[in-house]
Order: C-alpha cells, then structure tokens, then sequence
C-alpha cells in the first residue's frame, strides 16, 4: 500500500489549516482547500474558515451555508454601492474583452469558444429563438442551489418543451468545459449525448444539428460565440441557469433568462430571474416587448463584471502556486501541471510548491479574529 502523508500549511494565526497537500510516496496525489468549523468560547458560535472572494482572504464564517457564502449576495450588494465610475468603465472594457475573447475565463483556457467559428447561415426572422446555454452537472448548480426546478435537468426540459409548445424555434448549445479531457467532464458529455439521443438530431448545415423528433429544435457547436450565434438568430433569448454567458448576452442587448439560485439576484437588472415555473410564458410575452436594456440594467452589468472578474478573484488551484504556474493553464488541468513539475524537479518541487503556497496564503488579505455572521 503507498504511504500517504499530509503537509499541512498554517498562515500566521493560531487557526491553521487552509491548505493541504496530499503526499503519495514523495509525490504530490491533490490539492485541496478545507473547511473546518472551530468553537468559540464562551458563546459557543461556530466559525468556518473559508477564503471569501469578496474580502480577497482568508474570514471566518459564522451562520453561513455554502451556498449563502457563494451568493454573498448581502456581501455583494455592499460591494456593488462601493464601485466607482472608474471602476464602471474598466467592468465594461472586461466585458467587452471577455465577450470578444481577448481574455478568457481561468477555467476555460483548454476549452472555450472560437471567436472565428462561422456559422454559414442566412439569418432567422428576429425574436424567433431561444438559445438555451447548457450548464455543465459539476458545475456551480451545487454551489448556488437548485430552483425554481428540482435539478438542472427539470430546468433545461421545461425551457425546451415551454418554447416549441409556443412556436418558438430552440436552439441547445452546450457549454465549451463539456469536452474537457478530464474524468469530471464523462458525466457532462454523457448528458449531452442523453439529450442527443432524445431529439434524435441530424446535420443540417455546418456546426448545426436538426431534431428529427421536431424540427424546430437544434444543436449547435459548443465552439460558437454569443457574437456569431447573434448573427444568425438575431434578437435571440438566451436562458441558462446560472451561467456567466448571461453577462455576454446582455452585453449584446439581448434578454437574458436565468435561475433563481444562481449567481445573480435582484440588483442584476441585465437578467430576469426565474422563481416560479409557472412564470415561463409571461417571461416569453416580456421577452417579446423587450427593446433593449435601460442605462441603469447597462450600469448594473458593467458593475456585476467588475466585482465578480476584477475585484473579486475566485480561488482557482491556479492561484495556489504564484510565479510557478504558468499564465496560461487551465484551472481544470492544474494537477496535470503538478505532476509534470514534480518529474522535472524531483529534488525541489515538493519545497516549491509548500512555499509557493505559503506566499500565497501570506499576501492574502486574511483576518482570523472577526467572525462574519449573516
């Protein structure tokens, strides 16, 4: 049996614990952020240490539940009446940025969009479809709750089934990380495949796909951008469940529908909201009387990308290990990274990595003395 040790890597308070590196015979086999809960005496309340992206360090937590801490949505309304118009404007260059794909989310550096993907098509009549931006199951559905469906699943089949049942064309595009060559991502495309076997589609032109079960339902390639799929179906509402694709598309005027528990809340103005299932059809009717997004929706967007992109960095593995890792890998192939690194430095990279992760911890903006309580 390998022998199995753990280093553990303390900040500089009486707490420790944040990081953890798994040691298999001399070789790092993960790396994982851990939660513990700790008692306070003598008013018993429990505290969490977790790393908040809102302060950009390590807090402790008092009350919250994990999904009430990746919502932060009290911690993120404050935020939000803190951005200045300085800070505006740069959110609406990174959006625009993100949109264009000059510059890429962390975890989809291996497998993204393709800005030159064409799709060779006249353009559809506007406000006839409805793209539906699939979610990937090892995706954040866990982190924000479900609603207002039981699963994700129930989401996505009520979209689909609510649009055709109201002649509205539909059309399913799945989300890039889908195809990701990692174990996680088996159960993404096994869902994919699911759907596909359902509608049972067919090529009907070039990264297209045509249900033969309805006609008005297609696949499209998951390497398409917002930007080209905008071009053949102009006007197009885009649903997803909690995907930042939401931000690209209202960034292109375009309505966007969205989960209740997700990453948006009420002061998104750039997205509806979908609390009740009942609701679906009068978000259709709303869909159809939509111009445009008011200044305020344009504002509120330009706010949500600077606070979520640039003020608060999530803790991606690839943040871990500052100037070791390169620039540009994938947040979802950081372990492939380690293991290449420990080959080609057997003597040092053990050593390397713990510092790494020890500066890391250090620079962060931590407080291990006030508990944060909803």
């Amino acid at each position: 049996m390998p022998k199995l040790t753990t280093s553990v890597i303390c900040p500089p308070n009486p707490l420790n614990f944040p990081v953890r590196i798994l040691r298999e015979n001399n070789r790092i086999r993960s790396s994982v952020l851990i939660t513990f809960g700790i008692t306070f005496s003598p008013s018993e309340k429990i505290g969490e240490v977790r790393y908040s992206i809102f302060h950009q360090g390590f807090r402790l937590f008092g009350e919250f539940t994990g999904v009430d801490l990746r919502k932060g949505v009290g911690l993120r309304e404050g935020l939000y009446a803190e951005v200045t118009d300085a800070q505006i404007k740069i959110g609406r260059e990174t959006i625009k940025s993100l949109v264009t794909r000059h510059i890429q989310y962390a975890y989809l550096k291996d497998a993204d969009v393709d800005i030159t993907v064409q799709l060779r098509l006249p353009p559809f009549p506007p406000k006839e479809t409805i793209i539906l931006f699939l979610a990937t199951l090892s995706d954040a559905q866990y982190l924000y709750g479900v609603g207002p469906y039981g699963d994700l699943h129930s989401f996505h089949e009520e979209v689909i089934n609510s649009a055709l049942n109201c002649g509205y064309r539909v059309v399913i595009k799945p989300h890039p990380a889908m195809f990701k060559d990692k174990q996680y991502a088996l159960k993404d495309r096994n869902y994919y495949q699911y759907l596909r076997k359902q509608w049972k589609p067919t090529k009907f032109s070039e990264c297209v796909l045509r249900s033969e079960v309805n006609k008005s339902l297609f696949f499209v390639d998951a390497k398409l951008s917002v930007i080209e799929l905008s071009k053949v179906f102009p006007n197009y509402m885009c649903v997803t469940q909690h995907g930042s694709v939401a931000a690209e598309c209202a960034y292109l005027d375009l309505f966007c529908l969205v989960g209740a528990n997700s990453q948006f809340f009420d002061g998104d103005l750039f997205v509806r909201r979908l609390s009740n299932s009942d609701q679906i059809e009068d978000v259709f009717k709303d869909w159809q009387k939509f111009s445009g997004h008011s200044q305020r929706a344009k504002s509120a967007l330009f706010k949500y990308t600077y606070v979520n992109n640039n003020k608060c960095e999530l803790l991606y593995e690839t943040r871990l290990f500052p100037n070791l890792i390169p620039p540009n890998i994938d947040s979802g192939m950081v372990d492939v990274w380690v293991k290449s690194y420990l080959t080609r430095n057997p003597s040092t990279g053990y050593d390397d990595l713990l510092n790494a992760c020890k500066q890391f911890i250090q620079n962060q903006d931590n407080d291990f003395d006030t508990v944060i309580s909803k």
